[in-house]
């Protein structure tokens, strides 16, 4: 899946801009300046981020991507995008009807499409069907950890079982599928993970505690994970960062676009719109 110029054991993000939960749609993205003033302390944080602009793009032609959360936003269009690169699609969602949806629009477009309707905060369950899926159609290429839940409430304001549940699916569930699929991918010596995780995952966002524990912890996986597996020699597994529910500041086609094309130049990290980065540097 990767050349030898590509190898490296990079662990990439998607990153919207989170903060209003909106009602809007449609928000283009703003690029900043590129003369603008960057401080030394910027230009430091961002060198990790791989700005590529002319990198060869991987031909993801036949190759098997598993998407969580597939029923509907963000999720059917990155099955759409994959298709038109022909890519096979295995389409994950606890709405049966919504799931069945988007396979149906992926494969008007010709792609090869298997649904299952799972629970992936159920562990066993998550385990149980990985093995079928793997005996069945071979490893994954790309794992694509999409789904998600928002409860948009003050921490005192929000139920116990619902801070729970949120963590079951925004963060858990990242063991669960990434323990599932992983194996099979370090096997092959090729692979790539996808985590969607979000603005208020690097910045701290009032309203949303317990999303916004739940995207930390969601970066903090994939980081450490990244540093563990250049550590065990891993060096053609790739992955990376992006968020549900707080894309939908941006148009789900715009934003599965662009991952898409990030899983194929290898990007560690991509945080939309780009104001992003900035933000994450000054943090320090």
């Amino acid at each position: 899946m990767t050349t030898s110029r590509e190898a490296r054991s990079d662990l990439s993000f998607v990153i919207p801009n989170s903060t209003n939960q909106a009602h809007q749609t449609g928000t283009t993205e703003q690029r900043t300046d590129p003369d603008s003033h960057r401080n030394q302390h910027s230009q430091k944080c961002l060198s990790q981020f791989n700005f590529i602009c002319l990198a060869t793009k991987k031909n993801l032609h036949g190759k098997l991507v598993l998407i969580t959360g597939a029923g509907g936003g963000i999720g059917r269009e990155l099955a759409k995008s994959f298709a038109l690169l022909g890519s096979r699609l295995i389409l994950w969602d606890a709405n049966a009807d919504a799931n069945e949806q988007s396979a149906k629009e992926c494969r008007k477009i010709g792609a090869e499409v298997t649904t299952n309707n799972i629970d992936i905060t159920d562990r066993d369950a998550v385990y149980c069907l990985a093995a079928k899926i793997q005996e069945q159609l071979g490893p994954l290429d790309v794992l694509v950890n999409n789904a998600g839940l928002l409860n948009n409430s003050s921490l005192l304001d929000t139920l116990d079982h619902k801070i729970e549940a949120l963590f079951d699916v925004n963060t858990m569930a990242l063991f669960w599928t990434t323990k599932a699929f992983l194996p099979s991918m370090l096997e092959q010596k090729s692979g790539h993970l996808v985590c969607m995780s979000s603005v208020a995952g690097i910045i701290g966002a009032p309203g949303l505690v317990d999303y916004s524990t739940s995207k930390f912890a969601a970066f903090g996986f994939m980081e450490a994970l990244e540093h563990e597996l250049r550590l065990q020699g891993h060096l053609d597994i790739h992955s990376l960062p992006a968020d549900y529910q707080q894309l939908k500041l941006l148009k789900p086609e715009y934003v599965a676009r662009r991952v898409v094309e990030a899983v194929q130049i290898n990007q560690r990290v991509l945080m939309l719109p780009t104001e992003i980065y900035w933000a994450y540097a000054a943090k320090g």
